[in-house]
């Protein structure tokens, strides 16, 4: 914009102008920016948490990969610091694949789990959970794989995946699980 503005108080006051306009127009953009940085929602990132801790997460294995989880700091971003086991849909904005095959996780899957709406595939394989499968999980209904393969789950095969529409693999072998799959 421009605005004419004669004597020295006038260019002052353009000088003024000029840094305001310049001001507000970066605010305004690292307020878009920032937004765009939320990649996941506070639910997923509570959810997270809670995974972490009920399964032992300080004590987890994460072989080789450099990302470990770390709910500490000012901005936490599992999608923008990659961290190991996870994958986010493409506009960051959301967890798609929480696989943590043999990573060593110990303790009970939590019911915020079904925070994670736009999962797609849950591998927890090879890993020492144990209790329940939580009746949370039939709110993933995006989900296509679910591998709880070799873990220490009880109890009865939940009907919930009758109405998984999306589901296409299903793996619950050796565990001390009871019942047929639905």
């Amino acid at each position: 914009f421009s605005l004419q503005i004669e004597g020295t108080r006038g260019k002052q006051l353009s000088i003024y102008l000029r840094f305001a306009w310049v001001l507000c127009t970066w605010c305004t953009c690292a307020s878009i920016c920032q937004s765009m940085l939320q990649l996941c929602s506070s639910a997923q990132l509570q959810a997270l948490s809670e995974f972490y801790n009920a399964t032992n997460g300080i004590n987890w294995d994460y072989g080789s990969c450099p990302y470990v989880w770390n709910f500490t700091g000012i901005e936490i971003n599992p999608c923008r610091e990659q961290w190991c086991g996870i994958t986010c849909i493409d506009d960051q904005t959301s967890i798609r694949d929480l696989s943590l095959s043999v990573f060593g996780l110990k303790g009970r899957l939590p019911q915020s789990i079904d925070q994670f709406v736009d999962l797609e595939i849950l591998d927890l394989s090879g890993n020492e959970l144990s209790g329940r499968i939580p009746s949370s999980l039939r709110n993933l209904t995006k989900l296509v794989l679910l591998n709880l393969f070799n873990n220490k789950l009880t109890g009865s095969i939940p009907s919930i995946f009758s109405n998984q529409s999306n589901l296409k693999q299903l793996v619950l072998t050796l565990n001390q699980l009871e019942g047929t799959v639905p």
